[in-house]
């Protein structure tokens, strides 16, 4: 179930490029590898997301999608 959160970034020349770090139940984890990132558009509204499949340090998966102005991060099962 996705929940939202706090996503701190690296700051390239194009400003937010992506996640370094995400806020999960009220702990910071650090993001050691993005596996797949993506910008989604809904063909109806013509809205954009971009969507991040990450790892953090201690191991686990997560999906962190921008929605609005604001973003969520859901849990990934592992297949290990």
């Amino acid at each position: 179930m996705a929940q939202t959160t706090n996503v701190k970034f690296y700051s390239g020349s194009k400003g937010d490029e992506k996640p370094s770090s995400i806020l999960v139940d009220g702990k910071e984890k650090m993001i050691v590898h993005i596996c797949e990132q993506a910008v989604e558009e809904d063909i109806s509204t013509g809205e954009r997301a971009r969507t991040f499949r990450v790892r953090t340090e201690d191991g686990a998966s997560f999906v962190v999608r921008q929605m609005g102005e604001g973003w969520t991060v859901s849990p990934l099962a592992t297949t290990d």
